[in-house]
């Protein structure tokens, strides 16, 4: 593979790396909050596209309260 070839995953083999759990990894994909390739029923990740939307995620998520 090079540079511009897409890995692409399963959900369960995405769940493995312990990023998310499949069942948390499938409610994104429902929320079309991470992208997923679908040939027929069956969901395609690219591990560097949901990475990055996961990072996305987690920015928006982060709340810095100031330390008294």
């Amino acid at each position: 593979m090079n540079a511009t070839t897409p890995r692409l995953m399963t959900i369960r083999q995405f769940a493995k790396t312990g990023l998310l759990t499949e069942h948390a990894i499938r409610m994104l994909i429902k929320q079309k909050r991470i992208p997923a390739v679908f040939i027929g029923s069956k969901a395609l990740l690219d591990a560097d596209a949901v990475t990055e939307a996961i990072r996305k995620i987690a920015e928006r998520n982060v709340v810095f309260e100031p330390w008294d």
